[in-house]
């Protein structure tokens, strides 16, 4: 039950981060390395989803290796932003939230990581 809460959650986690990602940087990208990073974020967290629903064995491997990815990502960029305050356009455009979203990344890519490495999986059941 754990690795498949872990799955759904990669699944909703990933397209919302690509969302959010254009949302926050639609007319205005930042230097490429910053927003890159999210996005191979995204696509490792949909990637372990998919694992997980064609029932691959590495499904929860792959899980956890993107919600490693993201954790050390979101942990990095929340930091980085604290240290520097809030950017006034980046945070106009996403309502005031930035660091709000950030902080709720980290949690999640905390509690997603934990489900893939210590639930248990029944063999032939996803």
């Amino acid at each position: 039950m754990a690795l498949k809460l872990s799955a759904i959650w990669a699944l909703l986690v990933g397209l919302t981060l690509a969302g959010l990602e254009v949302r926050a940087n639609w007319g205005d990208w930042q230097f490429w390395p910053f927003w890159v990073v999210d996005f191979v974020a995204a696509g490792l967290l949909l990637a372990g989803f998919f694992a997980w629903w064609r029932g691959l064995a590495i499904a929860r491997a792959l899980l956890a290796a993107a919600w490693g990815f993201t954790l050390g990502m979101a942990w990095m960029s929340l930091g980085f932003n604290i240290e520097a305050g809030p950017d006034p356009a980046r945070d106009a455009r996403l309502d005031g939230g930035y660091l709000l979203l950030v902080a709720t990344l980290v949690a999640s890519a905390f509690a997603g990581l934990a489900l893939s490495l210590f639930g248990a999986r029944q063999p032939g059941k996803r």
